[in-house]
């Protein structure tokens, strides 16, 4: 019977994270986790870990309602071969994480280790003639900070209009009166997260909280951070918002 036990075991460890994946697929909340372009190969893997369940949990009896393994020796051997208990409890914790953690994304508190990038080679010149089309009024933080890295386009860009959805860090390096309005930008998952940042100029910066979602108009004008050109909003206007369902950029 403990080879059977084993095996059911196996089988709702399998399928608890089939089901899991599954769900955070079909909710969108696997995204705060991973790229967008990734999700399909997630899903194909939920439905793997269920088809996998469900075959340990067929292989638990035979045709002819026995274990499968009729011999003691049969049964010894495998048993010296099975996974062990405690990875199978391992494989336990992501789904325990995901149910009791709540779902949030990466917070300023994250940039002080990794740092924040205000401009640099982040694009190729096709990225940056789509960025071209598309409306100033419509652009993102990473479609500024793409057009401000090429030093051709800045004279160009300068003046524009800027409305913009963000969460403000208090970037030590900026005078009294200035905050960074800031997107994390994810390539493959959470763990190369990159924080993208403008410096952002308002008469009342100061009464805003750090990790506040805010939105940001204003015109675009160029500062210097470090010795180093950086795109600055010269804000008009910055009103709190919620959170957006989905806080990442993708490049």
């Amino acid at each position: 019977m403990k080879e059977r036990a084993t095996r059911s075991f196996q089988a709702l460890v399998m399928a608890g994270l089939g089901v899991f994946l599954l769900y955070q697929v079909s909710s969108g909340g696997i995204t705060f986790y991973i790229h967008q372009r990734f999700v399909w190969l997630v899903g194909i893997g939920a439905l793997l870990l269920l088809v996998i369940a469900q075959t340990l949990f067929q292989s638990r009896v035979s045709d002819d309602g026995h274990l499968e393994h009729e011999h003691s020796e049969a049964e010894e051997e495998h048993q010296h071969t099975s996974t062990p208990g405690w990875v199978l409890w391992l494989m336990i914790l992501p789904v325990m994480m995901g149910i009791l953690l709540p779902q949030r994304g990466l917070s300023a508190s994250v940039i002080q280790n990794r740092g924040i990038q205000t401009a640099g080679t982040l694009s190729s010149t096709t990225q940056v003639v789509q960025v071209q089309e598309i409306p100033p009024e419509q652009r993102t933080v990473l479609d500024w900070v793409r057009l401000f890295s090429q030093p051709d386009q800045r004279t160009r860009i300068l003046g524009q209009p800027v409305d913009v959805i963000g969460f403000v860090y208090r970037d030590p390096r900026l005078p009294e009166g200035q905050f960074m309005v800031v997107r994390f930008t994810l390539t493959c998952c959470v763990a190369d997260a990159s924080a993208l940042g403008l410096a952002v100029s308002w008469a009342n910066a100061d009464s805003l909280a750090e990790n506040r979602w805010v939105r940001v108009r204003g015109t675009l004008d160029a500062t210097t951070l470090d010795g180093s050109p950086v795109p600055l909003v010269l804000a008009k206007q910055v009103d709190e918002v919620p959170e957006p369902a989905q806080p990442y950029l993708y490049p």
